[in-house]
């Protein structure tokens, strides 16, 4: 094993399972694997570039959130085409509070995608934007329509 097998093998290990574990909530463990473990071979092929960015994990990140994008339209486009061919799968995998889980997977998209990312991988405002391609100022409105469907949803679970 060669110096950058070695460490892009210790710069797997480190990342791949807090970006699982944060992407599962928004798009399910099964397919938060899968887009991670690709951004992680784009990484690899593209190593030697790579590790010598600031953040090579938040390229990774960036990478697996678009390729996790990409794959939620395909989804929405063929569902339009013919809504029994794919049932919804989005946000399948539920974070240790069920009901939290059941709110979240009810959100639009991007509200969904700026909670993961701000509270669970824990970015800042602007790194949310940047991530997103949005404006910091779309991430706070974003952000706090979220919380308040968060505590709508959640409010009438704790009422039923």
């Amino acid at each position: 094993m060669g110096q950058y097998d070695e460490e892009f093998a210790a710069f797997f290990r480190e990342e791949f399972p807090s970006l699982v574990s944060a992407l599962a909530v928004a798009v399910g463990r099964d397919q938060a694997a899968d887009v991670v473990q690709e951004a992680f071979v784009r990484a690899n092929a593209r190593w030697p570039k790579v590790r010598r960015m600031d953040r090579p994990a938040a390229w990774v990140r960036r990478v697996a959130l678009n390729l996790a994008i990409d794959d939620h339209r395909k989804l929405v486009r063929r569902k339009r085409i013919d809504p029994t061919l794919v049932t919804e799968h989005w946000c399948e995998q539920a974070p240790r509070d069920k009901d939290l889980a059941d709110a979240l997977a009810q959100l639009p998209t991007r509200q969904r995608l700026a909670v993961v990312l701000h509270y669970l991988v824990d970015l800042s405002v602007g790194e949310v934007a940047a991530e997103l391609g949005i404006s910091e100022g779309t991430v706070k409105a974003t952000l706090h329509h979220a919380r308040a469907n968060l505590r709508k949803r959640l409010e009438v679970i704790g009422d039923v």
